[in-house]
């Protein structure tokens, strides 16, 4: 994985980082008009998907639901969350249309993976029609697709908010407990982490409220910054890192269960963190195929 200069930087922010939303609720750092926007999964590309998968269920401790090969050449597979929330798994295995011909140059860039998007899932529909005229009315361009399942609005390639696309399902989703119940207890997908040069376009185009609250990280001389989404949070750290996407952070039910099952399968000890939100560790990109993987306990 290129560019990862900011690893002992990010390390710090992941394992002290900023703060759980229920404590930032008296801040209302996101609009009050937008009732239904929640993260709704982080896509990480990898090249060898059984290779991935095999990892994620056996090292990190996750139930894998398996996906499938697209018309395109895509193929997926899933770590599904009790509240809908995700990561996925995705490969690409030639260049059939402009979204598989991405992922295999991306892959190609990132062979030993890298996060690729994140989606924001908007269950209001009328929700989703107000966000295109915001981007319509500001000039923002857009690309919007509608399929048998969803609705989506992405961002052109040469836009800062690329990594980020909108969601609106048209048919609910539908888990086995199986895929649902993980060894390492994850519940949930609470937060991302990206660079903060985001920070002006999350404004602007999306108008998101970045917080005014800075964040100090005792470890390190530098602040973040976080846009709250109703129950889930997007972190902003200083970095001159170029990788789409930073981390992710897990609510999980129980720390030292996560703990011991991850030191067990990958013989190294990690260091728990507690902050204002709880107790987290955190996982560095090389054991995750890209990103950073922090777990969090709330108290």
């Amino acid at each position: 994985m290129k560019n990862f200069g900011f690893i002992a930087s990010v390390f710090f922010i992941s394992t002290c980082l900023f703060l759980h939303p229920t404590f930032l609720a008296g801040q209302r750092t996101s609009l009050d008009k937008v009732k239904s926007y929640r993260l709704d999964h982080v896509n990480i590309a990898v090249e060898n998907l059984v290779a991935a998968k095999n990892h994620y269920s056996d090292i990190l401790g996750f139930s894998i639901k398996p996906g499938r090969l697209h018309k395109n050449g895509l193929l997926n597979a899933f770590t599904k969350f009790k509240d809908g929330s995700l990561l996925e798994l995705i490969t690409s295995s030639r260049e059939d249309d402009p979204l598989s011909s991405w992922y295999f140059d991306f892959i190609k860039k990132n062979p030993t993976g890298a996060g690729a998007f994140v989606a924001v899932r908007i269950d209001n529909e009328d929700e989703l029609k107000a966000l295109k005229n915001r981007l319509s009315s500001n000039g923002s361009e857009y690309d919007y697709t509608e399929s048998s399942y969803a609705k989506l609005l992405s961002f052109k390639e040469d836009n800062l908010l690329h990594p980020i696309f909108f969601i609106h399902y048209l048919k609910p989703v539908v888990d086995k407990p199986i895929h649902l119940n993980h060894p390492n207890t994850a519940q949930s997908l609470i937060a991302v982490w990206f660079s903060d040069q985001l920070a002006g376009a999350l404004h602007h185009d999306l108008d998101f409220k970045v917080s005014t609250m800075k964040i100090a990280l005792p470890f390190l001389p530098t602040k973040g910054t976080v846009v709250q989404i109703n129950n889930s949070q997007i972190y902003l750290l200083p970095t001159q890192s170029t990788n789409r996407i930073l981390g992710v952070t897990l609510l999980v039910e129980d720390l030292a269960v996560a703990k011991t099952f991850i030191e067990q399968k990958t013989g190294t000890i990690f260091a728990v963190y507690k902050t204002e939100r709880g107790e987290s560790f955190a996982i560095s990109p090389e054991l995750t195929f890209g990103i950073w993987i922090e777990f969090l306990e709330i108290e």
